[in-house]
C-alpha cells in the first residue's frame, strides 16, 4: 500500500507564489531554496517537481499534482526516473567525477515525458571543481531540465551559482506548525520514549530551542536531561562563573566525534536566550561561535584552548572587549 503524502505545515505564502509562477510560466530553470535546516525545503522541492510530472493537470495547475495518477505515484514512491535527488553530504556521488557522471546522463531524453528535475540537498557542500562542473550545466541547461538547489547556508555557495538561480526563501516554522510536523511523523521507539519522558515545561522549552526546525528538535530530543543540564551550565557561565567556563570547555574538548552536534546544541540554546533576554552578550557569543567553528571543525585546531576562551568571553562582564575584529580574524586571538 502506498503511503499517504505528507501534509505541508507553514510556507503557504511561498507555495502560493510558486504556484503562480508555474501557471504564469515565470519559473526559472534553476531554483535556489534557502532557509534554516529542518523546515521542509526539500519536501516542497519534491512537490514542485510532482506538479510538473502530474498527468491530470488542468488549465490551471495545482501545486503537488493530483497525487493519484501514475506519475504522482512514482514520485511519492521515489521511483520516478526523471526525478533525481542527491545529498551533497555524500562525497562519492557529489564528487567532481560523480557530478560529471550525473550531468552526462542528462544527454538522454526524459523517460516519462518532457520534464526532468534534479534536486541537490545541502547544496552548499558542493565545493571546488564539483561546483564548477555544475555551474556549466546551469549556464546551458537542456530543454525541460530543471535544477533545485536546497541549502541552509547559501552564503557558502559560489556567487556565480547565485547569479544563475532564482532564489526562494523559506521562513522557520511556528511552534504550532512544528508540533504538527512532529506529530505527523512516525517516531522511532527511542524518540517516542524520549518525548514521553519530558515534562510539559521541558517539552515547551524544547520547542523553543528548536526554533521552528524539525531537524533541531530531534537533535535536542535525544539528549534528554543532558540538554537542560547543558543550558544550566551555559546560564551559569553567562552570569560570570569562570570555573564553569573552564569545566565546560574541557568537557567538550574530550570528544571530537560529538563536537559538531554539541556546538549546534549550544547555538540553539544561546539563540533562544538572545531572543528572550535581548542581552548583547548572547549575540557576541553566537558571533564568536560561528568563527570558532571554522577553526575547530575545518582546520582541526586544538579544541581545549579555543573552547575555554569562548566560554570565558561569555563569562566576562564586559564582552565587548573580546569581540573579534573581522580584519584580524581568530588567528590573532589564538597566537
Amino acid at each position: 500500500m502506498t503511503a499517504s503524502p505528507p501534509k505541508i505545515f507553514g510556507h503557504q505564502q511561498t507555495i502560493r507564489a510558486l504556484t503562480e509562477a508555474v501557471n504564469e510560466n515565470r519559473l526559472h530553470h534553476t531554483l535556489l531554496f534557502t532557509g534554516r535546516e529542518g523546515i521542509g525545503k526539500k519536501l516542497i522541492a519534491e512537490l514542485l517537481a510532482k506538479t510538473f510530472f502530474c498527468q491530470n493537470q488542468g488549465a490551471t495547475w495545482s501545486f503537488g499534482g493530483c497525487d493519484h495518477c501514475h506519475h504522482c505515484t512514482l514520485v511519492r514512491s521515489r521511483h520516478m526516473p526523471d526525478l533525481l535527488s542527491f545529498s551533497c553530504a555524500d562525497k562519492e556521488k557529489t564528487s567532481t567525477e560523480g557530478v560529471r557522471e550525473i550531468l552526462n546522463s542528462l544527454r538522454l531524453k526524459p523517460f516519462s515525458g518532457k520534464y526532468r528535475f534534479l534536486i541537490f540537498d545541502e547544496a552548499h557542500l558542493l565545493q571546488g571543481q564539483a561546483a564548477n562542473v555544475l555551474l556549466k550545466s546551469l549556464e546551458e541547461p537542456r530543454e525541460g531540465t530543471s535544477f533545485i538547489l536546497v541549502t541552509g547556508k547559501p552564503h557558502l555557495m559560489l556567487r556565480t551559482i547565485h547569479s544563475r538561480a532564482q532564489r526562494w526563501g523559506f521562513h522557520r516554522l511556528s511552534a504550532t506548525e512544528l508540533r504538527k510536523v512532529i506529530e505527523q511523523d512516525t517516531l522511532s521507539e527511542e524518540a517516542t520514549s524520549a518525548r514521553e519522558s519530558l515534562s510539559s515545561e521541558q517539552e515547551a522549552k524544547l520547542f523553543g530551542f528548536a526554533n521552528g526546525s524539525s531537524e533541531a528538535y530531534f537533535l535536542l530530543l535525544h539528549q534528554g536531561e543532558a540538554l537542560f543540564q547543558r543550558e544550566k551550565s551555559l546560564l551559569a557561565i553567562a552570569r560570570g562563573d569562570r570555573a564553569a567556563a573552564l569545566e565546560l570547555g574541557s568537557e567538550l574538548s574530550q570528544s571530537k566525534e560529538t563536537l559538531s552536534s554539541e556546538l549546534s546544541t549550544l547555538r540553539l540554546i544561546a539563540r533562544y536566550h538572545l531572543i528572550h533576554e535581548a542581552e548583547p552578550k548572547w549575540a557576541t557569543f553566537l558571533e564568536e561561535m560561528g568563527e570558532m567553528e571554522h577553526y575547530l571543525l575545518k582546520r582541526n585546531f586544538a579544541p581545549l584552548y579555543i573552547l575555554q576562551q569562548l566560554f570565558l568571553h561569555l563569562a566576562d562582564p564586559f564582552p565587548e572587549r573580546f569581540v573579534v575584529e573581522r580584519e584580524s580574524g581568530l588567528d590573532a586571538l589564538i597566537v
